[in-house]
């Protein structure tokens, strides 16, 4: 398994009105290297996390459809964006179903609201309400989880025009092993 992908194939191909390839060039560079599971990153750039909620819920929408499409008995695509909110820094969740959530709420706006296309959808304000989100839906970010002192973590970033790079880094998951998600 690997994570970290800012393939970016959502917003460069799939809502960009060009052709959107059977088979894009992505899934086999992942699948040669010896991939079997691979979460994306997606919207780290283009996207639009913080809304407005009819962009946002068509772009989720599309990640989760394409992620399934694209997977197959051998081969399985996650869906995944590259947070930049709440925590102080760059962050991926792991969301055992697909979960249609904002990364912005107004003031007096719900945490939950119910889209009668889309379901429950849910809108994040703040750290507390990040938590409060990644705890109701039985997610897992990453740096929660008990680890070793120093632990070896590989990131792999590819894009379809780039070949693939490997960088091997030494994660330090004490920055935040045994305090609360909202340091």
């Amino acid at each position: 398994m690997a994570t970290h992908f800012h393939n970016e194939f959502i917003m460069d191909v799939v809502l960009s009105g060009k052709p959107v390839p059977e088979k894009p060039e992505f899934v086999d560079v992942l699948k040669n290297a010896g991939l079997d599971i691979v979460k994306l990153a997606e919207f780290h750039g283009p996207g639009h996390p913080k809304g407005p909620d009819s962009i946002r819920l068509v772009e989720l929408k599309a990640l989760f459809d394409q992620t399934k499409r694209l997977s197959d008995s051998s081969f399985l695509l996650l869906p995944g964006e590259e947070a930049n909110n709440f925590y102080g820094g760059h962050w991926l969740a792991f969301f055992p179903k697909p979960v249609y959530w904002v990364m912005s709420r107004k003031e007096q706006a719900p945490f939950q609201t119910e889209d009668p296309k889309y379901g429950i959808v849910y809108r994040v304000g703040n750290k507390e309400e990040m938590l409060k989100l990644l705890e109701k839906k039985k997610a897992w970010p990453g740096w929660r989880m008990p680890v070793p002192k120093l632990q070896p973590v590989i990131l792999i970033y590819t894009k379809t025009r780039r070949s693939l790079n490997r960088t091997l880094i030494w994660a330090q998951p004490e920055v935040n092993s045994g305090r609360p998600f909202v340091a």
